[in-house]
C-alpha cells in the first residue's frame, strides 16, 4: 500500500451497531484506501479507524489487504470493492449479485452510503467515479501535489523533463545500455541503479527520478561518452539516448530542483 492516503471516507454512525457496552456512546469511523501496482502486482488496501465519544486517539484496523490484479481499475471496480470491504466491518450493508438469465440483470443490497457523511479522493479520474456515490472532497495532499506537477511543467524544466524520461527509457529496454552504465558506476564505486520511473499519477515520481542523476551525474558523463558506439532507442519511434543526452542547462535545473523539492516532497510524504 502506498505511502498515501488518497482515499478518505468519513463515516457517521449513532449507535450502528447493537453492542453490548454499559452506555450510550458515538462512533466516529474514518476509512482510508488505497490502490498500489507495480511490475503486474497491485493490491488494494482499506484501513478503518474509528473513534469512539471521550477518546483520545483513534483506533486502527486493517479491513482489507488483498490483490486487486485480476480486474480493471476502473471506478466501478474501486466502488463495488471498497463498499464490501467497509461492509465487512458493518459500515451498512452491500451485497451484489449478478444473474445470467435471457437479460442481464443484477440485483444489489446497499445501504453502505447511508453512513457515510464525506469522502475525500485524489484526482485520478477512476478514483473520483469511485467514489461518486459520496458526497466528495478534493483532497489536499493531493492538491499540493499537483501543484509540484505544474512545477515540472513549467516550459525549460518540462524539457528537461523529457529528457531525463527519456534516458530513463533507454535504460529500461537496452540491456546493453543498462550493462554498460552499470560498469560506468563501478568505476566511481556508485550504486549500480537507474533512473527511476517518472509518471504523472505517480506522486513525486520525477522528484525521486531527478534526485538519481546528481548521484549518478560522473557515472552518466561517463556514459555519455562510451555510448557513442551503441545503438540504443527508447521508444518505438526511434528515438535514441543522444536525443536525450542531458547539457549543462539541464544538470543545473535538475540541481537546484532537488535542492528546492525534498521539503515539499517530505510534507506529503504522510
Amino acid at each position: 500500500m502506498s505511502s498515501y492516503v488518497p482515499v478518505c471516507l468519513l463515516v457517521h454512525a449513532c449507535c450502528a451497531y447493537e453492542v453490548d457496552l454499559p452506555y450510550r456512546c458515538w462512533f466516529v469511523f474514518i476509512a482510508a484506501g488505497d490502490i498500489w501496482s507495480e511490475n503486474g502486482i497491485a493490491l488494494l488496501g482499506v484501513l478503518l479507524y474509528m473513534w469512539e465519544e471521550g477518546a483520545t486517539s483513534l483506533t486502527e484496523t486493517l479491513v482489507r489487504a488483498a490483490p486487486f490484479g485480476g480486474v480493471a481499475h476502473t471506478g466501478d471496480e474501486i466502488q463495488h470493492a471498497t463498499k464490501a470491504a467497509l461492509a465487512l466491518m458493518g459500515v451498512g450493508e452491500f451485497i451484489s449479485t449478478v444473474e445470467l438469465t435471457d437479460s442481464f440483470q443484477e440485483s444489489t443490497v446497499d445501504t453502505v452510503c447511508d453512513y457515510v457523511h464525506k469522502a475525500v479522493a485524489d484526482g485520478a479520474s477512476n478514483m473520483q467515479k469511485g467514489m461518486s456515490c459520496f458526497e466528495t472532497s478534493p483532497c489536499p495532499a493531493h492538491l499540493g501535489q499537483r501543484c509540484v506537477i505544474a512545477f515540472f511543467n513549467v516550459p525549460r524544466l518540462a524539457q528537461t523533463k523529457v529528457r531525463t524520461k527519456g534516458i530513463a527509457a533507454v535504460f529500461r529496454r537496452s540491456p546493453l545500455g543498462l550493462s554498460c552504465l552499470h560498469q560506468c558506476q563501478e568505476r566511481y564505486s556508485l550504486p549500480q541503479t537507474q533512473p527511476p520511473r517518472s509518471v504523472e499519477v505517480r506522486w513525486n515520481s520525477t522528484f525521486l527520478q531527478w534526485e538519481w542523476f546528481p548521484v549518478q551525474q560522473r557515472a552518466l558523463q561517463m556514459f555519455d561518452v562510451q555510448s557513442l558506439q551503441l545503438n540504443m532507442s527508447s521508444d518505438d519511434q526511434g528515438s535514441t539516448y543522444h536525443d536525450f543526452q542531458l547539457d549543462l542547462t539541464d544538470w543545473q535545473i535538475i540541481e537546484h530542483s532537488v535542492r528546492f523539492q525534498p521539503a515539499y516532497f517530505l510534507h506529503f510524504a504522510v
